[in-house]
């Protein structure tokens, strides 16, 4: 049996959902550069054939499949393909996400339930979906939750979006005090990616533009991140076991200092 400190199987798989463009895929070409199999889903089979390609021409062992992680018996059973098909699953990218943007005073349900049920709920799918397996297995392994920097600071018209990426932050954290409380070989990690190139990035860009200009849209994207130098580093944590996987917090480092030191001021002191 191997060690918690052992490291991923050599040829073992990573499972990466929201595959089809943005960080997913520059996570799948990332592992599938270091020798994993490589396992990507998303629900956009263009994107998913354009990286395909890519994978192909590598010589890397992969799959991709059409799931959405909304859908819990899609991803049951897609789980259950991919353990087939693998001889042990060491990474799973848990980083398929949607944005919507909406008035938060007089919210649009439909959008709101949309966002619900791919940020958070799909989070539960692959966690019901894969987690257990990957305890079973009795091997190395590492579940990484894709958040954002909205799971740490807020903004207007994307409540939905920031109120489901709170929330992952507070699953990844139960499950990693739960899974220590075992003798599992399986840890978890919370991915907080700031500005990186990807399409809800680019439709944040696009209402930038809209209410602010053509000036502040570009100055925007400038600040984009190359997505393929933020999945090398990911990769890099998630295989250190590292919990927090921050990136970068600028440009809400001060934003999320002053939440944090505006909790620990709200306490009455000597009140009760």
């Amino acid at each position: 049996m191997t060690t918690p400190e052992a490291g991923p199987a050599p040829g073992s798989t990573v499972v990466i959902t929201g595959a089809a463009g943005g960080i997913g895929r520059a996570l799948a070409l990332d592992a599938a550069g270091r020798g994993f199999a490589v396992a990507a889903a998303d629900v956009d089979p263009a994107g998913l054939a354009d990286l395909a390609e890519q994978l192909r021409a590598s010589g890397t062992r992969y799959r991709t499949d059409v799931v959405d992680v909304a859908d819990s018996a899609a991803v049951d059973a897609y789980a259950a393909e991919v353990f087939a098909w693998s001889s042990a699953v060491s990474l799973v990218f848990s980083n398929a996400g949607i944005m919507r943007m909406m008035d938060g005073i007089r919210p649009d349900m439909k959008g709101w339930r949309e966002v619900v049920d791919v940020n958070l709920l799909g989070m539960v799918h692959m966690v019901h979906a894969f987690l257990g397996r990957l305890v079973d297995q009795r091997q190395w392994a590492q579940f990484v939750f894709t958040g954002s920097q909205a799971s740490f600071v807020v903004t207007t018209r994307m409540t939905p979006y920031i109120a489901t990426k709170h929330a992952v932050w507070g699953l990844a954290a139960a499950l990693r005090e739960e899974l220590a409380q075992t003798d599992a070989q399986v840890r978890v990690s919370l991915f907080a990616p700031g500005r990186v190139l990807s399409a809800i990035t680019l439709a944040r860009e696009s209402l930038v533009e809209t209410e602010d200009g053509a000036a502040a849209a570009e100055k925007y994207h400038q600040s984009l991140a190359d997505p393929a130098k933020v999945a090398r580093l990911v990769v890099d944590q998630a295989l250190a076991r590292q919990f927090w996987i921050v990136p970068s917090l600028d440009p809400y480092g001060d934003t999320v200092r002053g939440r944090i030191a505006e909790l620990l001021e709200a306490e009455p002191s000597g009140q009760l």
